[in-house]
This record gives structure tokens, sequence and C-alpha cells, in this order.
């Protein structure tokens, strides 16, 4: 048996009708360019779903933190260059974590 190191909630990229749980692939194969209040069908059931806006709501802030987290330590001229990079490839790892946490709802 596999235990994952992070675990993530039951309900995260989950649909609400057939319970069946999108991968982080196809999350963001599918769903990363659709808007919060936009509407489509479950690819497995194919019944009405939608984001969950509170959840997405929470998830904006905490990459907005990030956000400033970065803009407060890349502003200092004191890094080198390699630390900013270094930073930027860490940033963009918890941006896509925090992204694939999405919780849909019925629509």
């Amino acid at each position: 048996m596999v235990i994952p190191l992070f675990p993530l909630p039951m309900n995260v990229r989950t649909c609400p009708h057939c319970n069946c749980q999108y991968s982080f692939r196809k999350h963001v194969k599918y769903l990363s360019l659709k808007s919060i209040w936009s509407k489509w069908n479950c690819h497995y059931c194919k019944n009405p779903i939608t984001f969950d806006v509170k959840r997405q709501l929470w998830l904006a802030t905490g990459i907005s933190l990030l956000g400033v987290f970065n803009g407060f330590f890349m502003s200092d001229l004191a890094l080198d260059l390699y630390w900013k990079i270094v930073l930027g490839i860490l940033s963009l790892g918890a941006v896509l974590l925090i992204s694939g946490l999405d919780a849909f709802k019925k629509a």
C-alpha cells in the first residue's frame, strides 16, 4: 500500500455527483483555463459541475500571499541570481500545488 506524502482532503478535484476524482494531470489539462463561474459537464458522468468559489478565494489568497513573500525577497538586492532562480522555481511549484487543491460543486 502506498501512503501519499501529502494526503489530500477527500473532496479535492472530485465530482460531487459520481465521486470520481480527477487526477492532477487531467485537472490541469481540462480545467486550468476555466473561470471560477463557468459550468461544464463531468467527463465521467456528464452531470453539470462548477468550481467551489469559496475554495477558489482561499486558494487565491494563498497564492497572493506567496506573491507578496516573493516580492519581498526578490526585491532584496543582496540576493544572488542563483537564489532568485531557486526561489522562483520553488514558487512555481508551490503555485502548481496550491492550484491543484480545487474542489467542485453541483452547478
